[in-house]
This record gives C-alpha cells, sequence and structure tokens, in this order.
C-alpha cells in the first residue's frame, strides 16, 4: 500500500551557504541514491525560511542558518515487515538524500 504523508524537515548549512536545496526521497523501499525516486526543491519563500541568493528559482540557505520545511503528499510505500500478506504491523521508511550546490 502507499501512504501519503505530511512533515516537517530542518535543513541546516554550515560556515557556507547551500545553493539550489532539493531533497531525494525513495518511493520504493530501496535507498534513496538509486533506487526509484522523487525530487522536491524548495523556491525561495516570502517568509525569510529560504532565500534566492543566486538568481534562481531553487531556493537557498545563508550561511550558519537552519531552516523547518513542510513536505506535504509525499506518497510512501507502506510494507509489513514480516513479508506476510496477514500481519497487522506495517512499517514507513522514509530514505532520503539532501543536494545542493555549496557556495
Amino acid at each position: 500500500d502507499v501512504i501519503p504523508i505530511d512533515f516537517q524537515i530542518d535543513l541546516q548549512s554550515t560556515a557556507k551557504e547551500r545553493y539550489n536545496v532539493g531533497v531525494f526521497w525513495e518511493l520504493d523501499g530501496e535507498d534513496a541514491r538509486f533506487g526509484n525516486c522523487s525530487l522536491t526543491y524548495f523556491p525561495p519563500a516570502p517568509d525569510g525560511k529560504l532565500f534566492d541568493l543566486n538568481e534562481d528559482p531553487c531556493g537557498d540557505i545563508k550561511p550558519k542558518d537552519t531552516v523547518t520545511v513542510d513536505i506535504c503528499g509525499l506518497d510512501i510505500a507502506c510494507t509489513d515487515p514480516t513479508g506476510s500478506d496477514t500481519s497487522t504491523e506495517a512499517t514507513v521508511k522514509v530514505g532520503s538524500c539532501i543536494v545542493y550546490q555549496q557556495g
């Protein structure tokens, strides 16, 4: 089964700005770097969460800054850890890989 989930993530930069921040989400229970993935990019926001430091449509993070962004409606596979179709247990794994360009 696939379930849509909403959650928040914190993105933190270190001593340098991070340009064009995005996250690859795994969709098939594999790995976010090599499996079936979806990309979320974050546009600059007027609320000051993400900035436009390099004049493009992708959001950037200022040096030594932490921003919280909302992820809405991400479809994630819900699997039975026992491998049985009759189990009442299920797990949701959200694999991710954060990408950016370094300033």
